[in-house]
């Protein structure tokens, strides 16, 4: 990214990678209203790790315009049939979460999905898809202290399970953001955790179905010298190599 006097932060990076294009779409914080923030996705150059061109910006107060939204966070691109998904954390000026589904069928032109895809909403964080053998999953935070996922039929028209993953009981910690990424035959669960306000790194679960997880004491990504926290983790294959994109503070 170019400086721009507007922009405070740069949030939460999801690479969509499209048969023709590569979208790189993130959260943009201004530094006029530190609560706002929008998401804007772009046309992105991956030999040269440059963004080519904006396509889309997704405004609070353009969507659900009865809930009052003032930011939205934690972008998750996905394509279904024929069109575009992008799950989203929408959030109050109490704080209050919710995650919500946009669609489109260009990547330009956006609207609200009918898709209903939580029975109960209230305090879900940092959304994240995942198809396996006909099944699609979407993987959340709840309440900041636990990761949950849902299954869903083929066509979403229902929930098949609700399964709590994993949960902490520290109050002063955080962990959010869980995103599913297949090695071979077994599946690794990134996710952030906030040890404190000051501190932040991206551990790991992992499972061989999707339905039992282990947890690794061991962080995947600890902060350094440069950065404190490290979080909101996206991981995908491109050419034959696995790549971590990631939010650093």
């Amino acid at each position: 990214f170019t400086k721009n006097k507007k922009i405070s932060k740069y949030l939460s990076p999801n690479v969509f990678l499209g048969s023709k294009k590569i979208i790189l779409s993130c959260a943009v914080r201004s530094k006029k209203d530190k609560k706002y923030s929008e998401i804007v996705g772009y046309i992105f150059d991956f030999s040269s790790k440059k963004i080519k061109k904006k396509i889309f910006t997704l405004k609070p107060q353009c969507f659900y315009k009865n809930e009052e939204f003032c930011s939205f966070l934690s972008p998750f691109l996905f394509r279904y049939k024929n069109n575009f998904y992008c799950l989203i954390e929408a959030k109050k000026s109490n704080r209050v979460s919710k995650i919500i589904i946009l669609q489109s069928s260009n990547l330009s032109d956006w609207k609200q999905s009918k898709l209903k895809l939580f029975t109960f909403n209230k305090n879900l964080h940092a959304p994240s898809f995942f198809s396996f053998k006909k099944k699609n999953y979407i993987f959340f935070s709840k309440d900041n202290n636990k990761l949950y996922y849902n299954t869903y039929t083929s066509n979403f028209k229902k929930i098949l399970k609700k399964k709590l993953i994993y949960k902490i009981k520290s109050k002063s910690s955080i962990i959010y953001s869980p995103f599913v990424f297949k090695i071979n035959n077994f599946f690794i669960m990134f996710y952030s955790f906030w040890k404190n306000s000051l501190s932040g790194e991206i551990k790991i679960l992992t499972s061989k179905n999707l339905f039992n997880w282990k947890y690794q004491k061991k962080s995947f990504f600890t902060p350094n010298k440069k950065f404190k926290i490290i979080s909101e983790p996206c991981a995908f294959k491109y050419k034959k190599k696995n790549y971590l994109f990631f939010e650093t503070k």
